[in-house]
């Protein structure tokens, strides 16, 4: 399932950012993808698997290829954000509770999952006054995502 640009940030707690991480200009990475680094390539990339959550960086603050831009002006790296709140699409049917550790679901670099893995990439914050989420292909949960390198869950 492919991903869309949006900008998923809910607000900033330390403001931590890379900047000018390498990318292949010729892989999408959209404005809110969960990227992880390539140690092969020596690249960032979108995140998809729990394998790809174990070296997450953090989330894409921009869309990379930018379309207006032709091929030969492409940039070539990207500046993703980590230990921040962030907004990701649910999995339907799960029921979301505060501090919840989500994983990868396996669909797009957008989406979580409750379903236990190895690589947890953060955990639930519910907005004040809510108990619980339920998902859905519609609702969005808010998520604090974990620093690089910390692969507790």
């Amino acid at each position: 399932m492919a991903t869309v640009a949006k900008d998923t940030k809910v607000k900033t707690q330390k403001n931590f950012q890379y900047s000018s991480v390498p990318i292949d200009p010729l892989v999408a990475i959209n404005q809110g993808d969960l990227v992880y680094w390539d140690s092969v390539l020596n690249i960032a990339r979108p995140a998809i698997t729990d394998t790809n959550a174990g070296t997450l960086i953090g989330v894409s603050d921009q869309t990379n290829p930018v379309a207006s831009v032709t091929s030969s002006d492409r940039l070539n790296s990207i500046n993703p954000e980590f230990g921040d709140e962030f907004i990701f699409k649910t999995t339907p049917g799960e029921t979301y509770f505060y501090f919840d550790f989500l994983y990868l679901s396996g669909v797009d670099s957008q989406t979580v999952t409750k379903v236990p893995a190895t690589n947890s990439i953060g955990h639930v914050v519910l907005a004040s006054g809510q108990s619980s989420l339920v998902g859905s292909s519609t609702v969005t949960v808010r998520v604090f995502t974990r620093m690089p390198g910390s692969f507790v869950s």
